[in-house]
């Protein structure tokens, strides 16, 4: 069953559906109509590859408007954060767009419950188009649900408040080989040894921060940060290394390894990560 624009606001003032900012002017016979934010961004290659994190620039879209060419994908965002714990959360666009010849998705119409973010847009038109910011280009519908169900968990995408380009690397994941953890626990004790930690001193912190090659850093990356404070005996925690680091996406493939002695000691190094 889809829910009525009547149900919609009811569940918003019950808290069942979450939209902000809320505009009661945008509620449907059966649908809400979300916004497009004034941003888009395009991937810089003509290739893209699954298994790595493409590069993207923004585009601020322009109050006299933009022009939008046949053939590119633009990324967009709705205006709104939404939220729903009860229904499941489906979007489309809306028939004044698509009569422009405006697609507002490839094929990722379809949410889940417990999502909570912004709506990331797939852009694509049949004829050069003009567009405008914070016009209403796309509707949400909500669908019941039966039977027990599970809220979307999933950390990709989870409460997001800017557009998100593809994260599907992060599923095609390998297990990082022993040399990895040989090459980490090296680096450990030589970094133990520069910062000239002592059994007297106190505790040292020892971090690996996963990367990829495009990014010096750990953007958008932050689940892939081990952090530990040491002990005394500053024994190398190759265990919860491994666990921690048991599948990782295959892109991944440097390590920033840093330690932190005190009271304001550090050192760190940069390894790569060898292809199992």
């Amino acid at each position: 069953m889809i829910l009525s624009g009547r149900q919609i606001l009811e569940q918003i003032h019950e808290r069942g559906i979450m939209i902000d900012p809320f505009d009661p002017s945008l509620i449907g016979p059966n649908s809400c109509n979300l916004r497009l934010h004034d941003f888009l961004q395009r991937y810089t290659s003509g290739t893209l590859d699954m298994a790595k994190r493409n590069q993207t620039e923004d585009i601020q879209i322009p109050k006299d408007g933009l022009l939008l060419l046949p053939g590119e994908l633009y990324l967009g965002r709705t205006v709104e954060h939404t939220k729903t714990t009860r229904y499941v959360p489906m979007i489309e666009g809306r028939s004044s767009v698509g009569r422009l010849g405006i697609f507002v998705h490839v094929t990722a119409g379809f949410g889940d419950i417990g999502f909570s973010g912004t709506w990331t847009l797939e852009i694509m038109t049949v004829k050069p188009v003009i567009i405008y910011p914070f016009v209403p280009i796309c509707q949400l519908y909500f669908h019941t649900i039966e039977g027990d169900f599970d809220l979307y968990r999933s950390k990709k995408y989870q409460g997001q408040r800017k557009i998100v380009s593809s994260r599907f690397w992060k599923d095609i994941t390998r297990v990082p080989p022993a040399s990895f953890f040989d090459a980490l626990e090296e680096q450990f004790h030589a970094l133990l040894a520069q910062i000239g930690k002592s059994e007297a001193a106190a505790p040292a912190r020892f971090e690996v921060a996963l990367m990829d090659d495009q990014q010096c850093g750990t953007d958008g990356l932050s689940e892939y940060v081990f952090t530990q404070t040491l002990g005394e005996d500053c024994a190398f925690p190759r265990e919860e290394l491994v666990e921690f680091y048991s599948e990782v996406p295959c892109c991944l493939n440097a390590a920033m390894v840093t330690m932190w002695g005190n009271p304001d000691g550090k050192a760190e190094t940069r390894i790569e990560v060898q292809q199992a």
